[in-house]
């Protein structure tokens, strides 16, 4: 039986969620509820340039490696990752070194330093990435992916900025864009694990922050899609496709059809896509379906990476596998069901992804349709998948190609 989340917010604005977990490790997270697509044009690539700053030494621990050894000297990892809509910071420890892991982050969440020497260091390590992803691939054909089907929207953008605004981006910028978002009402502190008396250790800690919010701006929503392909030719050993839609938001309730619908495509190697495409024709190695649902935009892609001469054979079996789900078959929906449920099994058992799950419905939803999301995964019919084929996947489709030179 799954524990309820346990739920406290702070008079000055912090959120704290607490999941009971059995397990000899905690996960914290500290998710900030800002990402590139609350940047002004000005500011491309700031939230993921904090990310990195806040690594890089505070008053109490004045450099990135006092920050790694604290964490790594019992064990523990680290990480920190920036979205569009969030950027979070998270330890993983054994349980007894808890409080160590609390203090560290609160502390770099608080009193980092942004020191400029570092600053200009770590400015050379993000151009440095952000080659890394564009000569990545499978990494890059979602940027050119993104950036066809939301045109105009914020999401179009990349989360890595713009390099040029990064070449000249001053440190009061960063500072002023720190002020801004990492307040207490935009920042929500997730534990998965094992201790008692969790929500009272953080709360002791983090009473003192200041209470501040921000003023949020509607969110822009996406325009309805139209077919859009976009061909972009490189040297590469193979070509790369990405065929996909705008979708609806996490809390639509058709969101979780598009789960199921993800379940049935590409579900390993025994998904119609693996199947249809690798197994029966040896089209490519690499085939899937990511469905990214998120509070304010949405989208869901099929991507495949092959050669150029068998990009318009993958094209036409993808559209052949979407067409087909307007008539699946109710064991196809079952089999989808019980793949998301093992599949959920399998990822509790590591505190990290339980407090980012967390994270994330907190953020997206709600941890309310956390709870019963197994729930109206298994009330999914066969004629839900029909209707919602139906309804969004249509010849209003955005292709876009990286194309072998």
């Amino acid at each position: 039986m799954q524990l309820p989340v346990i739920k406290k917010k702070l008079p000055n604005g912090l959120t704290i969620l607490y999941k009971e977990s059995p397990s000899e490790t905690v996960t914290i997270e500290f998710s900030v509820h800002t990402g590139s697509i609350m940047e002004q044009k000005s500011e491309a690539g700031l939230s993921h340039f904090l990310e990195h700053l806040l690594f890089e030494g505070t008053k109490n621990r004045p450099s990135s490696k006092a920050i790694a050894n604290e964490i790594e000297k019992y064990g523990g990892e680290f990480n920190a990752a920036t979205s569009q809509e969030r950027t979070f910071y998270y330890v993983k420890i054994a349980n007894k070194h808890f409080v160590v892991a609390l203090d560290i982050l609160a502390d770099m969440l608080q009193h980092s330093l942004f020191d400029p020497k570092i600053l200009e260091k770590e400015r050379k390590v993000i151009l440095d990435e952000i080659n890394m992803i564009n000569d990545n691939p499978r990494q890059y054909q979602w940027v050119l992916f993104n950036k066809a089907l939301f045109g105009a929207h914020p999401a179009s953008l990349p989360v890595y900025g713009n390099v040029s605004l990064l070449k000249k981006m001053t440190r009061e910028q960063i500072l002023a864009y720190f002020s801004k978002w990492y307040v207490s009402s935009q920042i929500t502190i997730i534990i998965a694990g094992n201790i008692p008396g969790a929500l009272d250790v953080v709360a002791q800690k983090c009473s003192s922050w200041i209470k501040k919010s921000v003023s949020l701006s509607p969110a822009v929503v996406p325009s309805a899609n139209k077919k859009t392909v976009v061909v972009e030719k490189k040297k590469l050993g193979q070509s790369y496709l990405v065929l996909g839609y705008k979708a609806v938001l996490r809390t639509d309730p058709d969101s979780v059809v598009f789960d199921v619908i993800s379940g049935i495509l590409g579900r390993g190697q025994s998904g119609w896509l693996f199947d249809e495409i690798r197994a029966k024709r040896g089209l490519c190695y690499s085939v899937g379906i990511e469905y990214d649902a998120n509070k304010t935009f949405s989208s869901v892609g099929i991507y495949c990476g092959m050669d150029k001469k068998n990009i318009p054979k993958v094209k036409e079996l993808i559209l052949e596998q979407l067409k087909k789900l307007k008539s699946v078959e109710k064991n196809d929906v079952l089999e989808a069901q019980t793949f998301i449920e093992g599949s959920l099994a399998l990822r509790h058992e590591n505190t990290a992804a339980v407090a980012e799950e967390l994270a994330y419905w907190h953020h997206a939803a709600s941890t309310d349709a956390l709870d019963q999301y197994l729930v109206h995964v298994n009330s999914v019919t066969a004629a839900d998948v029909h209707r919602v084929a139906k309804k969004y996947f249509d010849d209003q489709y955005t292709l876009a190609v990286l194309e072998q030179k």
